[in-house]
């Protein structure tokens, strides 16, 4: 009898919490319990779950980031006249002899070139011919590798920064604003390179690795509100697959563009745009914490309840994360010693 009393009295109390959860967020009772008094699993992978929405909505965004930072790779090589660069390194010009007639002969050159359908050459005095796609920038192949290292320049700067701020802000909104940074160096590559030349594309950069810096941690802090600890490997998975069709499809595309009528400048103005369609589907229809979204079934929104750990804002907590254990541990050691060896 003492048994069925202590029983009923831990239903009845299980019960009046979840009533005041109900209350707190403003849950009808009905949904949150199940007939036997437990909370019902929401699945992930359904039409309706705001969660697999969520983590598409992610895996497009680190698409866009990835091509906006990788395409590089291909269309430098339609940016840049590569016979010129090839007939300045091999000091047969010095770069304060390239006037406009001059480029004109290299690029006549490298368009006769081309037409022989090969990659490489050689003329009858042993010198390379290289065969280009008709770029008209001369940058040498020592600038081409800084500008490539802009954007981990960029990162490399704001690691610190970034991981103290990302807790005292909107990590919605955060990657809202990374992204948006990503666009804008992107949109000004063409006429910076252009009009500025490669010094102010190595800043715009630069300015893009400002924004990787913050991707990667508001992603994060995004999966901790959203998703419940048996769930996070999956979504892990899934939104870093991005990556892996941004390289399956984004490199043929740029090729595509360049060999095209566009050009090499329609590749940034495609993918900018593209970027800017993912920023307004993000910012009118995700939400930093599952409790502040609108648009989502009461069986998930209780499921999320009781599963995932609210995290508040600890703009206002001193923060005691152990640096020094961190930095000298042995996994992250090793980490380290895989990327940079």
């Amino acid at each position: 009898m003492n048994m069925e009393n202590n029983l009923t009295e831990a239903l009845d109390t299980r019960r009046r919490l979840i009533v005041l959860l109900a209350m707190v967020y403003h849950l009808p009772e009905s949904k949150t319990m199940s007939i036997k008094g437990t909370v019902k699993r929401a699945p992930l992978f359904h039409p309706y779950s705001r969660r697999f929405h969520l983590v598409l909505l992610l895996a497009c965004g680190f698409c866009c980031t990835t091509f906006m930072r990788m395409h590089f790779a291909i269309t430098m090589t339609c940016m840049v006249n590569s016979t010129a660069v090839s007939l300045m390194e091999e000091e047969m010009f010095y770069p304060e002899h390239f006037n406009k007639t001059l480029m004109d002969n290299l690029i006549e050159q490298s368009h006769e070139a081309d037409s022989e359908r090969q990659c490489e050459r050689r003329a009858e005095d042993g010198h390379t011919i290289v065969v280009d796609y008709g770029g008209t920038l001369v940058w040498s192949h020592q600038m081409q590798n800084l500008i490539f290292s802009g954007t981990f320049w960029g990162a490399l700067l704001v690691v610190g920064p970034s991981t103290l701020i990302y807790h005292r802000c909107s990590p919605r909104l955060l990657l809202f604003a990374a992204v948006g940074v990503y666009i804008i160096s992107t949109a000004v590559t063409p006429p910076l390179a252009v009009q500025a030349g490669a010094t102010a594309v190595f800043m715009a950069r630069v300015f893009m690795g400002f924004g990787e810096g913050f991707v990667i941690p508001s992603i994060n802090a995004i999966i901790a509100n959203w998703f419940p600890i048996d769930e996070k490997s999956t979504v892990l998975a899934l939104y870093t697959a991005g990556n892996q069709f941004a390289g399956a499809v984004g490199n043929p595309l740029a090729a595509g563009f360049c060999a095209s009528s566009f050009g090499w400048p329609a590749v940034f103005y495609f993918i900018a745009c593209i970027g800017i369609i993912w920023c307004l589907l993000w910012i009118f229809s995700s939400s930093d914490q599952p409790r502040k979204c609108s648009r989502m079934s009461d069986k998930e929104r209780a499921y999320l309840t009781s599963k995932v750990v609210h995290r508040p804002n600890r703009a206002n907590k001193a923060s005691s994360v152990p640096y020094a254990r961190m930095l000298l541990s042995a996994p992250f050691l090793a980490q380290m010693f895989c990327i940079w060896v």
